[in-house]
């Protein structure tokens, strides 16, 4: 009886190659053969042979003893808000996803919005044993952490808002300055502002909601100065209305991503200004709040005014379904998942290329036509279907940049 006995390593039909999955196969001529599953791993063996149980267990040994040489990586995230954030929480599921496919593990603290739990995190990251930590901008914390984790060796990573103008010069741009600040990557938010404006504006002139100057007139509410998100969004705003000529842009207000705050300062504006239709919103949330001063007033979202965010919130979907908001611009809670790809091949000898050390992340429009097709993977919020290996460098020698979009994901 003449055995052929082969080891390889596992090639899935993306074309990502795992490490530690291999494959023993033998043949003895017409013998019937079976395929027997372990772990991440499967040997295809025949039935009902105890040579073929011998080799299993070798197999099995082997299996771990490759996965052994693949460090663990220890990562933080750190959220500015709290665990159960309309935006934040997918921003740490998606991301979860991500590591428990690259076999990351995890870490995940809350700032709930304050300047000193941002500044401590630092430290507590360093007292955990982390690797890195993964962080927005929050308050113009991020220079001065940058700054501290550097002195602790402690690689950072930063995402979705950006240094403070005045402080980055301070740190300059990723390993510039502080070696153990690995990259940033950040949101396409003027564009977002703008697409939302655009399509805002738009949706008032089919509804024929124009004064009798024949243009558009609007009103914007936005987050806080001090986060680039939130000027970076209303900058968006601003482009588009200076690129018309049938558009006027009355005053932006700030709401600090308040949707309580937000529906306040809205009566106001509906007072001060009763011929705008529009009102443009940086977030879901302080859309929401837009609503609900509409409703106040005993009128009608989606008929007397329109307005739309910024977040791909399950909130803001139903009210897209339903006719109160035009739109969501999102997709930016995936960055997580894109940076723990990132993170995977840097821990693993990937070197980051100088173009890709700066980030940004595209956005993409809910709207009525496509809503309904991507709330329902969206509602779910189970992204263990995703293949994160296949966006790995280290894994799949056929990615040599990365390509982060959200259609990827929700295909």
């Amino acid at each position: 009886m003449i055995w052929n006995i082969q080891v390889r390593q596992e090639i899935m039909p993306s074309g990502v190659s795992l490490p530690g999955r291999i494959v023993f196969s033998y043949s003895t001529g017409s013998q019937k053969l079976a395929r027997v599953m372990y772990g991440s791993g499967y040997a295809v063996l025949p039935w009902f042979s105890f040579l073929g149980f011998v080799i299993l267990v070798f197999f099995l040994f082997s299996s771990q003893a490759v996965f052994a040489h693949h460090k663990e990586i220890r990562v933080g995230l750190l959220t500015q808000r709290f665990a159960n954030d309309p935006f934040w929480h997918p921003v740490e599921k998606f991301m979860r996803a991500a590591c428990n496919d690259l076999r990351i593990h995890l870490t995940v603290y809350h700032a709930a919005s304050s300047r000193e739990k941002m500044l401590q995190t630092v430290e507590r990251a360093h007292q955990d044993g982390l690797d890195v930590l993964v962080f927005p901008n929050l308050k113009k914390t991020a220079a001065r952490m940058i700054m501290e984790a550097d002195k602790k060796k402690l690689h950072t990573y930063l995402f979705n808002a950006d240094v403070a103008e005045e402080n980055k010069h301070k740190v300059g741009e990723p390993g510039e300055k502080y070696p153990y600040w690995i990259g940033k990557m950040m949101p396409e938010d003027t564009m977002a502002g703008y697409m939302l404006a655009n399509l805002l504006i738009d949706t008032a002139i089919r509804n024929q909601k124009v004064d009798e100057d024949g243009k558009v007139h609007v009103v914007g509410i936005s987050g806080t100065f001090a986060e680039t998100a939130s000027t970076a969004r209303a900058e968006g705003l601003e482009m588009a209305v200076s690129r018309r000529d049938d558009v006027v842009l009355h005053q932006t207000v700030y709401a600090s991503w308040d949707k309580h705050t937000s529906k306040s300062m809205a009566k106001g504006l509906m007072s001060r200004y009763p011929q705008a239709t529009v009102f443009w919103a940086a977030s879901d949330l302080m859309s929401i709040g837009i609503i609900e001063a509409i409703e106040a007033k005993k009128r009608k979202p989606g008929i007397d005014f329109f307005t739309g965010g910024v977040d791909w919130t399950e909130e803001a979907m139903g009210r897209i379904k339903n006719g109160q908001m035009v739109a969501s611009i999102g997709g930016h809670f995936m960055e997580g998942g894109w940076i723990a790809v990132i993170l995977y091949d840097y821990f693993h000898g990937i070197s980051i290329d100088p173009d890709e050390r700066s980030m940004r992340s595209p956005m993409m429009v809910l709207d009525n036509q496509n809503v309904r097709e991507f709330s329902r993977i969206l509602k779910k919020g189970d992204w263990e279907y995703i293949d994160f290996t296949r966006l790995s460098k280290k894994l799949n020698s056929s990615v040599k940049k990365y390509h982060f979009s959200p259609e990827i994901s929700l295909k």
